[in-house]
């Protein structure tokens, strides 16, 4: 026998309060995330036939998440990660990654690469490392951002290079490369 389990049209969603001291987020904030899945994800365990049992793999969606350390980021991960989607996790704090890569059950793969989203090379380099351990994209998830809370009088041009670098030119970058994947899916 093959035990085949599927996600159907399953819906993700929840609280997803960013009242966890996150700057630039709205206290009791709710988001939802809603992923609808049609095809099979995976084979768990195939008997064969001999008393032996053999963990099997159908290709399983993989996701992308930037921004994974944060609160809605880390919600939303933690989501997926019951769903049964290989995950690649990106954010700036790299011990706040590994912390959540360890909460997340192991049956799934999980990379999780800190960069600085402002730096052009940081963003080539791991670009090339998800290419690497995934043969495409399915998901992409942009939960980063930084949201200065001052007038814009007394913003300066650096400071805005760097809102505009994380909250426009890294998602661009990101989207444009990884919607060729989502295209032929």
């Amino acid at each position: 026998f093959i035990t085949i389990a599927t996600t159907g049209s399953a819906q993700i969603f929840g609280d997803l309060s960013s009242s966890q001291g996150n700057r630039g987020s709205c206290s009791n904030a709710t988001r939802a995330l809603h992923a609808y899945e049609s095809s099979i994800e995976y084979v768990t365990i195939a008997s064969l036939g001999n008393g032996v049992k053999e963990k099997l793999s159908i290709e399983r969606k993989n996701c992308l998440i930037i921004g994974a350390s944060g609160g809605i980021g880390n919600a939303i991960t933690k989501k997926l990660a019951e769903q049964n989607y290989n995950l690649f996790l990106i954010g700036k704090n790299k011990n706040k990654l590994l912390k959540l890569k360890k909460e997340i059950k192991q049956d799934i793969i999980v990379e999780v690469e800190a960069i600085d989203l402002t730096k052009q090379k940081e963003i080539e380099k791991v670009i090339k490392k998800i290419r690497n351990k995934f043969k495409k994209i399915d998901i992409l998830i942009n939960t980063s951002g930084l949201f200065l809370i001052k007038s814009i009088d007394k913003t300066s041009i650096k400071e805005f290079e760097k809102l505009y670098q994380i909250n426009v030119r890294a998602p661009f970058i990101f989207s444009k490369e990884f919607s060729k994947d989502m295209k032929k899916s």
